[in-house]
């Protein structure tokens, strides 16, 4: 050997003296990779209730919470930076849904109105026996007293 060569401590294990980890792996679920990824759930849900509340607007019940829904996951899509095109899409027809539900209710509570005014019947051309019948129907419905 060289004598003037730098002596190094040998290591006389078989073990590196500081071994080094393998990388963490991602869960195995029934033999798939489990990833975190970024998906577009939320504008997607956003799209689907927002079409649904457009499509069944003129059924309150379901109108109505399907176009909330729709506008409060299409902004949360939107804090996430998901997919523009579905989120906005979502926000727009749960928002027209909401407008349509509440013309619905508006429009509903004019007509009962209207039928429980035996003037606006009248005034509509029926006979005098056909506008009792509405009223008595009206009352025997709880609509009016």
């Amino acid at each position: 050997m060289n004598q003037d060569a730098p002596q190094y401590p040998q290591n006389t294990s078989q073990q590196p003296s500081q071994p080094y980890s393998a990388p963490a792996q991602p869960p195995l679920i029934d033999g798939y990779t489990v990833t975190e990824k970024n998906g577009n759930g939320l504008a997607i849900t956003s799209l689907v209730t927002g079409i649904l509340a457009f499509l069944f607007s003129w059924v309150t019940f379901f109108g109505g919470p399907a176009g909330l829904v729709a506008v409060i996951t299409g902004i949360l899509a939107g804090r996430k930076k998901q997919r523009k095109g579905l989120w906005i899409t979502g926000i727009v027809l749960g928002a027209i849904g909401l407008i349509f539900v509440v013309v619905w209710i508006l429009l509903s509570v004019w007509a009962l109105s209207m039928l429980a005014d035996p003037e606006a019947l009248r005034n509509l051309g029926l006979s005098e026996a056909e506008v009792q019948e509405i009223l008595n129907q009206l009352r025997m419905a709880g609509v009016t007293e």
